[in-house]
């Protein structure tokens, strides 16, 4: 690698916020991955940096209370995820939770991601879960509507009459988005959004 790439890599991580966690793959135009992998070699030699998970590295961030703060798991997750062009999106039970729809929340960090089964990555002393999702919610991924597909999807379609509770909590613009993927669902679920179109209560129900 050449001098002046080195030092664009180096400066690249002085401009990382402390605890925010980056890949290898962001630093591609300043090099091959090679050369790339050796200059933050040396820098985590060097205590600049920290390898938190396969591929993913953050500048340690302190507390004068609490010294050193662990990096949030799920965005090292995410980090790794999309490194490696994996989809992932806020899973349906967290959705639910912040709907105001239950109360349970998993006891290890869970993302609902385009892989088979489940993957358990370890960050440190924490594990955050990959778990699949099917494409149309990975489709829809960090908006409203995916929000509200992965909520839908977590229901499933033997509790789908509790997804008209999900359905009431949407803005009309998300809930138009819904209507607008229909064809694209599976079909109970396409049932549901329609079912609740011609309902009385929401904004978006002049478009069954």
């Amino acid at each position: 690698m050449r001098v002046q790439s080195t030092t664009e890599v180096r400066r690249f991580v002085e401009r990382q916020p402390e605890g925010e966690p980056f890949s290898p793959t962001e630093l591609l135009l300043y090099g091959t991955r090679a050369s790339i992998d050796q200059v933050l070699s040396r820098l985590t030699r060097d205590g600049v940096i920290e390898r938190v998970a396969r591929g993913v590295y953050v500048k340690p961030k302190r507390s004068r209370i609490v010294g050193k703060v662990p990096p949030n798991p799920l965005a090292v997750a995410r980090t790794y995820a999309r490194a490696r062009g994996i989809p992932v999106t806020t899973p349906g039970a967290q959705v639910l939770a912040e709907y105001g729809l239950s109360t349970q929340t998993p006891v290890t960090p869970v993302l609902s991601a385009g892989v088979s089964g489940k993957k358990t990555l370890k960050i440190g002393h924490r594990q955050v879960t990959l778990r699949h999702a099917p494409r149309y919610v990975l489709r829809q991924a960090d908006t409203p509507a995916g929000d509200a597909l992965a909520a839908l999807h977590h229901l499933g379609r033997r509790r789908a009459d509790e997804g008209h509770a999900v359905l009431e909590r949407l803005n009309a613009a998300t809930f138009e988005r819904l209507l607008e993927l229909r064809p694209t669902l599976p079909g109970w679920l396409a049932d549901l959004i329609t079912t609740h179109a011609r309902g009385t209560s929401h904004p978006g129900r002049t478009r069954p």
